[in-house]
């Protein structure tokens, strides 16, 4: 523990004064001196102290008791204050001091000319360190009523600081204390560490006037209520690693220890903030409250040039960026900064914001993330709402409007739900942009696992896309509305048109509860090329009619079902599907059936077969495809088909033609045959 028990100790102490005046009843001392010593006051949370002082009144007469102190000499002396109760912790060197009193009776004058350096202060967990060089320059007045203060001027750093007023005898304060033309330059270096640590790079200049009050009972235990005002002008704050700075910084401020006159119920107000930090000019206001757990409240508005934040606070990650973005920022927090911030401390500060983006471009970590042109509206929120907001990312230009719910904390991976209604827009969609490449070795050696959809996810959008390439699809003019929720994604009202045609439907895709999945649509396709449709899909994966063998324009409206597995890998023998086709100006060419169909009855004719409409219906069960019975009238005969064809590739087809017709086309190509010569 602390020894309390020694007030003061030095290695030389001295007094002077005449014998003879002492026996006289006179008490003038000439002289006191103390050097290289000790000082030590201590407080414990009771408030009883190592130190008292009283004084007697003689007996030998009527008059009040006198003693003059003519000079006191401190040279020096290590001093230290310690009080428990009020956490409060001073230390430092009195280098050199003269002190000169008269006390008569009740009635002391009492000046003092001091040099001092406090090497240490603590309130609570604030703690500085450095070493301050200060003078004392005091004149005041003692009596029954109190302490009157003629002339109080404390010098630190060159700098005045004013002193007047009054204590009253039961330690009522009242006192003013002011400070003008203080440059704060030379104030860095006072801020305790571990704001020092934070803006060490950083060197600021300007004008301060402080003005401060102090009234209220003083004891060993309580502290009077006291209030800061300050005020800013021609600030200026200079970042070392950079050109830019901020100018024409100003500010009001006022300070106070709040209604229990404690750290915990203090608060520092800022208003009229203004300041230009390149071609920006910014405006806002701050409240910080209670300094053992300190609360923040921010405003803060203007315009920002990211290059120029890029440049000023050292921004690596950021390596493009042009244009603006002007904001109006309120945020209230407990959050205090640290070494390194977080996207879940950027949560929880949950700022408000509306931000208005002015042809902005900005990338990160050298442009693998660039967002360009980017105009419209963001509210920030508890939702997040954007308005008419676009931007050009991969070369898609993107357009939303909507609202978004628990989107930050989402990204960050908390357990929240992610509820979203949006309108979104796609000038040109590349889906392949957004997903990166993985080596082929990581790609086959890399375990398969279900696929599962968001459990987390709400959504509702209506979309609108100018533009659809994906592989060897093609599209355009594609809208609809997609709906999502835990388990379960629906489209509505799908539309677009591709391959010449247009395709327009609705469906879904649901997950069961032993995590394998069902598609379900329900399509209406019309005056589509089935010919470039075989070419974009690769034949859909088979061999038996090939983009080479068929062509015309297919309308017609499709239902299937297609169960799959947890990979989402289609399980082929349970896909339904039911429709109606036609298809308009139609050939078949080539294909191998019909070619060994045409070598059977010697009719070359069947092997390239045009019709002007072929129409039927079409069943998939169990693995097969069922065509009814249809007529066929084409170039080459006109037949009555119907039949059968596995997806295994194996088929029954039944063809009708009249025999009649057959040897009809026999006869007319004899006798094209004949040559007359």
């Amino acid at each position: 523990g602390i020894n309390t028990d020694t007030l003061l100790a030095a290695r030389s102490v001295s007094v002077e004064f005449k014998i003879t005046d002492i026996l006289k009843g006179i008490y003038n001392i000439e002289r006191i001196g103390a050097k290289d010593g000790k000082l030590n006051l201590y407080s414990d949370t009771s408030g009883l102290v190592n130190y008292d002082i009283t004084l007697k009144k003689g007996n030998s007469g009527g008059g009040d008791f006198t003693i003059n102190l003519e000079r006191v000499n401190l040279n020096n002396i290590q001093a230290g204050y310690n009080n428990l109760s009020t956490k409060l912790k001073i230390k430092g060197l009195i280098k050199k001091a003269k002190l000169k009193s008269r006390i008569s009776g009740s009635n002391i004058d009492f000046t003092a000319l001091a040099d001092m350096q406090i090497s240490g202060f603590q309130l609570y967990n604030t703690t500085i360190r450095n070493k301050v060089n200060a003078s004392l320059d005091l004149i005041l007045q003692s009596n029954k009523s109190g302490i009157r203060f003629k002339k109080g001027t404390l010098r630190i750093d060159n700098y005045d600081f004013e002193l007047d007023g009054f204590i009253s005898a039961d330690n009522m304060l009242d006192l003013n204390i002011s400070g003008n033309n203080i440059d704060i330059s030379k104030i860095r270096k006072y801020f305790p560490e571990k704001f020092n640590n934070l803006i060490s790079d950083y060197d600021p200049s300007g004008i301060l006037i402080v003005k401060s009050k102090i009234k209220g009972p003083l004891s060993r235990t309580s502290n009077p209520h006291i209030e800061i005002g300050c005020l800013l002008s021609k600030g200026r704050i200079a970042y070392s690693k950079s050109d830019l700075t901020i100018d024409n910084l100003s500010f009001s401020g006022i300070y106070s220890n709040g209604l229990k006159n404690r750290p915990e119920t203090s608060t520092v107000s800022v208003e009229d903030i203004r300041a230009n930090l390149g071609s920006a000019e910014y405006t806002g206001s701050l409240v910080l409250t209670g300094f053992v757990n300190p609360k923040t409240e921010l405003q803060l508005k203007g315009k920002v040039f990211p290059e120029e934040l890029k440049k000023y606070f050292n921004i690596k990650n950021i390596s493009t960026s042009e244009g603006s973005f002007d904001f109006d920022l309120k945020l209230v927090t407990g959050f205090w900064p640290k070494e390194k911030i977080t996207l879940n401390d950027i949560i929880d500060i949950k700022p408000e914001a509306n931000i208005d983006f002015n042809s902005l471009t900005i990338g990160f970590n050298n442009d693998s993330i660039l967002f360009q042109n980017l105009n419209g509206n963001m509210n920030i929120s508890n939702i997040i709402r954007a308005k008419s907001l676009g931007f050009t990312y991969k070369k898609q230009r993107i357009e939303v409007d909507g609202e978004f719910e628990n989107l930050p904390e989402w990204i960050a991976g908390r357990p929240v739900k992610l509820i979203a209604t949006a309108d979104a827009s796609f000038s040109r969609l590349i889906p392949e942009l957004f997903f990166k490449d993985s080596p082929a070795s990581e790609n086959t050696s890399r375990r398969k696992t279900a696929f599962s959809l968001p459990a987390d996810l709400f959504l509702d959008l209506n979309f609108k896309v100018d533009s659809l390439d994906y592989k060897t699809f093609s599209s355009s003019g594609l809208s609809g509305t997609l709906n999502y929720k835990p388990g379960l994604l629906t489209f509505k009202s799908l539309a677009l048109n591709s391959l010449n045609g247009t395709i327009s439907g609705n469906g879904f895709l649901v997950q069961n509860n032993i995590k394998s999945w069902i598609a379900r649509g329900s399509f209406n396709i019309a005056d589509v090329d089935v010919n470039k449709a075989f070419v974009t899909f690769h034949n859909f994966g088979q061999d038996f009619m090939k983009a080479e063998n068929i062509a015309g324009t297919l309308s017609g409206t499709l239902s299937v079902l297609i169960p799959m597995d947890s990979l989402l890998i289609p399980q082929i023998k349970a896909v339904t599907a039911e429709g109606k086709y036609r298809l308009m100006n139609g050939a078949l060419l080539n294909f191998d059936p019909v070619r060994q169909l045409s070598k059977f009855i010697e009719l070359s004719e069947l092997e390239n077969i045009h019709f002007e409409k072929l129409e039927n219906d079409f069943f998939i069960r169990n693995n097969i495809l069922f065509i009814p019975q249809m007529d066929v009238r084409s170039s080459a005969v006109d037949l009555s088909v119907n039949g059968k064809h596995s997806f295994d590739n194996e088929y029954e087809y039944h063809v009708k033609m009249l025999l009649s017709e057959i040897l009809s086309k026999k006869r007319n190509k004899s006798k094209s045959d004949i040559k007359i010569g």
